[in-house]
């Protein structure tokens, strides 16, 4: 039997953020290349949030927000 994934957008979302990581892809030849100072300003310049743990306590929709559907 097919399925659906049905979404929604949401106008806010509370909550709050337990715990994440830092996150940064770079060529490894260039990253060896750098200084042990450099790495650390590089990581702490470049370097994306990844949020891993967090607890949603409220949240609401918009009445003019349609029900999405795609094929699975």
């Amino acid at each position: 039997m097919a399925k659906i994934k049905l979404t929604r957008q949401l106008d806010y979302v509370v909550g709050h953020l337990r715990n994440g990581h830092l996150e940064l892809f770079i060529d490894e030849n260039e990253w060896n290349s750098m200084s042990d100072e450099d790495k650390r300003d590089f990581f702490g310049d470049n370097a994306e949030v990844v949020v891993d743990g967090y607890e949603i306590e409220d949240y609401d929709w918009s009445d003019n927000s349609e029900i999405e559907e795609k094929s699975c």
